[in-house]
């Protein structure tokens, strides 16, 4: 008799529950809230980050030291993490321990009451967090350019808040979001081990009440919106910094088709600048000498999303590594992508898609995004036959989607050059913030 390998059930309080059932020792549980930056008031800004950190001080079972101390002491791992559109809890863990996995994460989801002492403490760590990537320019400077090409939506916030709102952030406000948005019918949890949809809702039995603890019941409550993203701004502003190299980040719309179905653009992405193969990197980097690191990555978003290109190098060094994308841009309109260029790609997305299946915590993950942000789930086996009937005609369009208009939006983290080198830059329009 064969075993169903994917199973999906929707509790009566709303809760969806995935698993997906492969032979291995290792058990990844992800406990999946459907809110984030982009969820948040002006007021709220920085809190989901900040109640994801104080989802791990206590509950009326558990203090802060033996939530994980419960978890590391089978080898397993418990970790979150909080983006633009969702918080995640999830641990990893061997099959034979995962009832303790379901129940610590059960726990601090139904039952934490943020201790006031801890608050405090979480708040000057949460602050430190915050200053650290103060030191890592290449993180920070991602949140400048959202700020800018996405002004004051939710795509616009830092996701770790600034440190103004943090030092405001009290319990009280804490446990308002807490009650607001941690709710059955705005959760997905996510399972993928050795374990059947049976054995899962057995475990989950403490999240099938209709009605959590000190929440309204699901039917009395509205579904969780948040502002359409605004059209991206462009623009071309230097931030002085005093950090060794310039931080460079030059970034375009994606296409209206893309945001539909993204495989092409992963595909072009990848061919783009993906990795030490792409265009990107052998141009600028491996020819050119002009950046130690350089890379593109796409961010996708039901209703927006753009392409940014990565690079960081010498000040003097910005205007050519800028042209360098440009010209690589215009070939790619002018001469498209080969029929062996795009078969050496789809075969390394390909490969790298494959390998990760014999990851656990991989596919708990993709089986949440799936749930979480798109209109059905696709099998391995679909997402291939998607990668290998993308045409060169598809690449060449999104190419001319991207390169075909001289706007950009291109900030530079770094020091300001001298003023004979600003002149050399009179063709990109600086703003020189201090």
């Amino acid at each position: 008799m064969s075993r169903k390998k994917f199973e999906k059930k929707v509790l009566r309080n709303g809760l969806t529950v995935l698993v997906e059932r492969v032979p291995s020792q290792a058990v990844s549980i992800g406990y999946w809230v459907k809110t984030g930056t982009r969820y948040e008031t002006a007021e709220e800004t920085g809190m989901a980050h900040f109640l994801e950190h104080m989802l791990f001080k206590g509950t009326p079972s558990y203090d802060a030291q033996k939530i994980t101390d419960e978890i590391e002491r089978v080898g397993g791992d418990l970790n979150a993490f909080t983006s633009r559109e969702s918080t995640c809890f999830h641990v990893l863990l061997l099959k034979k321990h995962a009832a303790l996995g379901f129940k610590v994460l059960s726990e601090i989801l139904l039952h934490s009451h943020f201790p006031a002492d801890e608050l405090k403490k979480e708040r000057k760590v949460v602050l430190q967090e915050i200053s650290m990537v103060e030191d890592m320019p290449e993180e920070q400077v991602f949140d400048y350019l959202f700020e800018r090409i996405y002004g004051n939506s939710g795509l616009g916030k830092p996701i770790l808040g600034k440190p103004s709102h943090v030092r405001k952030m009290d319990r009280d406000k804490i446990k308002k979001f807490f009650k607001k948005y941690y709710r059955p019918e705005n959760m997905v949890v996510s399972v993928c081990g050795d374990l059947t949809l049976e054995e899962v809702l057995k475990k989950l039995k403490p999240l099938s009440s209709l009605q959590w603890p000190g929440r309204k019941k699901a039917s009395k409550q509205k579904k969780f919106t948040y502002e359409k993203a605004p059209p991206q701004k462009q623009g071309m502003w230097w931030k002085n910094a005093q950090f060794e190299q310039a931080h460079v980040l030059w970034s375009v719309p994606v296409p209206e088709w893309c945001l539909k179905d993204r495989i092409p653009l992963s595909v072009f992405n990848l061919w783009f600048g993906g990795g030490m193969s792409s265009l990107l990197y052998q141009e600028i980097r491996e020819r050119s000498g002009l950046a130690y690191s350089v890379y593109s990555m796409h961010f996708p978003y039901p209703d927006t999303g753009d392409l940014t290109v990565y690079l960081g190098c010498e000040s003097a060094q910005v205007r050519s590594a800028l042209k360098k994308i440009e010209i690589i841009g215009k070939k790619i309109m002018r001469d498209g992508i080969s029929k062996q260029q795009l078969k050496n790609t789809q075969m390394n997305l390909e490969g790298t898609i494959l390998l990760g299946q014999d990851n656990v915590e991989a596919k708990m993950v993709s089986n949440a995004h799936y749930e979480l942000f798109s209109t059905r789930r696709l099998t391995v086996r679909d997402v291939m036959k998607r990668i290998h009937s993308v045409k060169e005609s598809q690449i060449q369009k999104i190419a001319e989607d991207l390169f075909k208009h001289s706007e950009r939006a291109i900030y530079v983290l770094g020091k300001h050059p001298s003023k004979k080198e600003q002149k050399k830059l009179k063709d990109y329009s600086f703003e020189w913030i201090r």
